[in-house]
């Protein structure tokens, strides 16, 4: 009775760990699905970059990322010492052949990502 015990603990962790795996791993799992990572970027460099493209399309009283930037405070209050933020882009082959490009920013843990923004999608 105590092996059958030890193997449902046994069998559960490894549900947990794999469940982990899959769920939060996702920094191998984007690669995978064609995003290219760029250098990564502090924060001040992001915001100066996005304030800068809103003061180009006349929209320079926008706080940084404009009407979507609760989800950048978001993605600034999840961030941890040694965190890394990556700027993002992706193309993929429509059904209708043409290409769509998709962009934007990923904070990563490790090889974990945390939170993202899409910035643009074409």
């Amino acid at each position: 009775m105590k092996t059958k015990k030890v193997s449902i603990v046994i069998v559960a962790i490894l549900l947990i760990l794999i469940g982990y795996y899959w769920a939060f791993d996702r920094v191998s799992k984007r690669k995978i699905l064609g995003w290219e990572f760029s250098s990564a970027m502090t924060i001040q460099e992001i915001e100066e970059s996005q304030l800068k493209s809103l003061r180009s399309t006349g929209h320079a009283d926008l706080p940084p990322f404009g009407y979507e930037n609760a989800k950048w405070e978001k993605l600034k209050s999840l961030y941890r010492p040694g965190d890394i933020i990556y700027l993002v882009s992706s193309s993929t082959n429509m059904e209708n052949g043409e290409d769509s490009i998709t962009g934007g920013y990923v904070l990563t843990r490790g090889d974990i990502i945390i939170f993202e923004i899409v910035t643009y999608v074409s």
